[in-house]
C-alpha cells in the first residue's frame, strides 16, 4: 500500500494521475484513518470529474450534518439542564439571601427601612407561594 501510494503521489506530482488514482489516494489515507486529508483527496477527484468520489462527498457531508446535529442535540439538552439547575439553586436562595442580609445589617447596627422590609416580605410571601402560572413552588 505504501509503493502504491507513493506511485501515486508521484502522478499527482506530475499533474498525470487519473481521476479514478486520486480517488485511490483518498481511499488510502481514508483507510489510514487520515480523514481530514482524505478529504481533501476526495474533493480533488471530484473536481476532476470522478463521480464517485462526488457521490462519496455528499455521503461525507450528510454523515458530518447528521453527527452535527446529533451534537447540538446534546448539547442544548446539557445547556437546559445546567439552566434548570442554575434556576432552582436560586429558586429558594432569596429567603436565605434575605435573612442572612437581615442579620448582617442587624449586626452592624443599622436597621432596613419599614418599606423595604415590606418589600421583602412580599417577595419572600411570593417566593414561596408560586402559583400555576408561574411554575409552582420551588421549594
Amino acid at each position: 500500500m505504501r509503493r502504491e501510494l507513493h506511485s501515486l503521489l508521484k502522478k499527482e506530482i506530475d499533474d498525470s494521475a487519473t481521476p479514478q488514482e486520486t480517488r485511490r489516494v483518498a481511499e488510502i489515507l481514508e483507510f489510514l484513518d487520515r480523514d481530514d486529508e482524505a478529504r481533501s483527496w476526495w474533493k480533488k477527484a471530484a473536481l476532476k470529474g470522478d463521480q464517485d468520489a462526488l457521490d462519496y462527498l455528499h455521503v461525507l457531508d450528510a454523515e458530518n450534518e447528521e453527527k452535527l446535529s446529533a451534537c447540538c442535540g446534546r448539547e442544548r439538552e446539557q445547556a437546559d439542564e445546567a439552566f434548570r439547575s442554575f434556576v432552582s439553586a436560586f429558586a429558594c436562595s432569596p429567603l436565605l439571601i434575605a435573612d442572612r442580609l437581615d442579620s448582617a445589617l442587624g449586626e452592624a447596627g443599622v436597621r432596613m427601612p419599614e418599606g423595604s422590609q415590606n418589600l421583602v416580605r412580599e417577595i419572600e410571601d411570593f417566593l414561596t407561594h408560586l402559583d400555576h402560572t408561574t411554575g409552582g413552588p420551588r421549594c
